[in-house]
């Protein structure tokens, strides 16, 4: 049961680009407390052993995850704000293609945001479209194409148009005034005195 489970979430890792590490290493963890619980129908949550389980740090990612399977059809997640009934999850089951059981339809959603890494021209033509001159451009595709992609240098780049938007309100925060520098005559100073 539990190998059929493990064959059909690795068959589906390969197509479902929305998954994350955090995803898997929770439905990995989630999977360990299934057949530590002897393979009942509803596993009850508890937050601290699924986060040192799944090695999440945070709440908020646990719980983001959570839902995240939830509805793209991994697992059946119920909150429960009572702390002694505890949120319930029930495992779905994710048959292997070829075991006779048919395996619900996974919907690639990244597919309709733009392609990353994006072309050169691409970014130029979205830099003119905002009024912003292709130079601009220039030093957004450079930045990024040395950092891979990654928003912060660490996580990957899901939107770049979003990621454009964002350098262009803050290219306006570094946009540098010039400032004549002027020589301040008005105190006299008296080159006699010590320091």
């Amino acid at each position: 049961m539990l190998q059929n489970q493990l064959m059909g979430f690795f068959e589906r890792i390969d197509a479902d680009l929305r998954l994350t590490p955090f995803h898997i290493s929770l439905y990995l963890a989630l999977l360990h407390q299934w057949q530590r619980s002897s393979f009942v129908e509803h596993i009850i949550l508890n937050k601290k052993a699924m986060q040192q389980h799944s090695r999440i740090g945070s709440s908020h990612t646990l719980y983001r995850c959570l839902k995240d399977l939830s509805t793209w059809g991994y697992i059946a997640y119920s909150a429960n704000k009572n702390p002694v009934l505890g949120s319930s999850i029930t495992i779905l089951s994710l048959m292997p293609k070829g075991s006779g059981r048919r395996e619900p339809a996974v919907t690639k959603t990244v597919e309709s945001k733009p392609k990353i890494p994006p072309e050169q021209a691409a970014v130029t033509d979205f830099f003119k479209e905002m009024g912003y001159p292709s130079l601009e451009a220039q030093k957004f595709f450079n930045h990024f194409q040395s950092n891979g992609w990654r928003v912060g240098g660490k996580t990957p780049m899901r939107d770049w148009q979003a990621a454009a938007r964002n350098w262009i309100i803050n290219s306006q925060n570094f946009t540098k005034i010039p400032t004549q520098q002027t020589l301040n005559l008005s105190t006299p100073k008296s080159y006699d005195d010590p320091l």
